[in-house]
């Protein structure tokens, strides 16, 4: 779960990155930097929901 967790918020930091340098405009740029960090906290509770049913 740790190697999860860890992935996921590499990931997230790498595309926040990629963005930033990205060619587009601010406003652009901080739309989908706010579109990707809500599908990657989507994703995370999924995750984290479907752990919990299976631990229980």
């Amino acid at each position: 779960m740790r190697d999860a967790v860890s992935f996921i918020a590499g990931a997230g930091l790498g595309v926040g990155i990629g963005m930033l340098f990205a060619p587009a405009s601010g406003q652009e740029t901080r739309e989908l930097i706010s579109e990707k960090v809500q599908e990657v906290g989507t994703r995370v509770r999924d995750r984290f929901s479907e752990e919990m049913q299976r631990a229980s």
